[in-house]
């Protein structure tokens, strides 16, 4: 086993390890945690290859246009399990306790299982740039 006496004035040492904590606290802050929050989520009608789902606002705040809702999507063909994991973004504000429907692409053949969806904090919402383009993100983790 290794030993170290740490030489000089313990002043300038404990100046140096709190002087540590302070960068590694700043840096750690810079991080944000991904805040998932839970929404409820229906699986409709199945019709060839695309599936109806709908998503309940069941947080206690109307959400604003754009927002990104992400969803999952559990299926099995056979004997193969799927995953569908996709978001939309909101065409306009979304009331607490009311849906928004949407259309997800399966494969043929595929049967829907269970659907999950959430709002993420690390893509909240559609980007609008100047230029008139936009861009969504998904929360796939």
């Amino acid at each position: 086993m290794r030993t170290h006496k740490p030489s000089g004035d313990p002043m300038k040492i404990t100046a140096f390890a709190v002087s540590c904590l302070v960068v590694a606290s700043s840096a750690s802050a810079g991080i944000a945690a991904d805040v998932k929050t839970p929404l409820a989520c229906k699986l409709g009608a199945a019709a060839g290859t695309t599936l109806q789902i709908g998503i309940t606002n069941s947080t206690k705040a109307a959400l604003k246009k754009d927002t990104s809702l992400n969803f999952i999507v559990k299926t099995r063909s056979g004997t193969v399990p799927g995953t569908i994991q996709s978001c939309f973004a909101l065409d306009a504000p979304l009331a607490a306790k009311a849906a928004a429907g949407h259309s997800v692409p399966i494969d043929s053949g595929a049967t829907p299982l269970s659907c999950s969806a959430f709002l993420s904090s690390t893509q909240p919402s559609l980007v609008r740039s100047p230029d008139g383009s936009t861009s969504l993100m998904c929360d796939t983790q």
